[in-house]
């Protein structure tokens, strides 16, 4: 079984985000903005599919009920 290694999500210096945190904020700003999944998004900011699509699942299990 292949385990996913967690995200940083803050950069070093324990203040700025990496693009991992800045990629999650947005989806859940953008689930609650638009009130639907931000599962399926193109738009990944660099990141591979798999990461954005673990971000974009995380985003959508803690914002939609």
């Amino acid at each position: 079984m292949r385990t996913q290694t967690p995200p940083d999500f803050w950069q070093s210096d324990g203040s700025h985000p990496t693009v991992q945190g800045t990629y999650l904020a947005a989806s859940v700003f953008y689930s609650e903005i638009f009130q639907q999944s931000p599962l399926g998004l193109e738009y990944t900011d660099g990141l591979d599919q798999a990461s954005a699509q673990f971000l974009q699942t995380l985003a959508a299990n803690a914002t939609l009920h």
